[in-house]
């Protein structure tokens, strides 16, 4: 009985050795391999929808705003009198949907050795960066300090900066 049990184990035993030769013959190993590549991600900041801000403005002093994605230009007519300004609430707009936006390189150009003017502007970039289709508001405010007898006064002033993408982190 006990040659009969020693027996079937072996059967049993070499059944299954054969049976996983078997599935190995029959089996076949498959890999998948890949390349990845990324592209260039949508990124643009434009000035979008500044304008003067009436609130804060003199009567009859007037601004002509011309935006063009990158360049905003401001013409002020109608400084006269001592203490006249105008405000302008400029817009940046970062339009894109995955990077954030940082401004730096922060530069403003007034006029130098003009006594006339006075234009006051935020003197650095924000710190924190321009979310996902946000935006940054400032006010730039042109003021006249002195009165010009013959109305030739004029200045210019520019604020140059850049806009630098930022990878959004993924969630974790």
């Amino acid at each position: 009985m006990k040659n009969r049990k020693s027996i079937i184990a072996i059967f049993v035993l070499l059944a299954v050795v054969f049976l996983g030769i078997g599935f190995a013959a029959t089996t076949e190993k498959m890999n998948v391999e890949g390349t990845l590549n990324t592209t260039a991600g949508d990124f643009d900041v434009v000035f979008e929808g500044s304008a003067v801000d009436t609130a804060n403005t003199t009567t009859g002093v007037t601004a002509e705003i011309t935006e063009n994605n990158n360049d905003l230009k401001i013409k002020v007519t109608g400084l006269k009198y001592v203490g006249d300004k105008i405000t302008i609430h400029v817009i940046v707009k970062n339009t894109s949907d995955e990077f954030e936006a940082q401004l730096s390189n922060w530069v403003v150009t007034k006029p130098a050795a003009n006594k006339y003017f006075k234009i006051t502007v935020p003197e650095t970039a924000p710190a924190e960066a321009i979310d996902c289709e946000g935006t940054y508001e400032f006010d730039l405010v042109v003021e006249l300090l002195y009165a010009s007898i013959d109305g030739s006064a004029a200045g210019t002033f520019s604020i140059a900066f850049d806009a630098n993408a930022v990878e959004l982190q993924p969630a974790p």
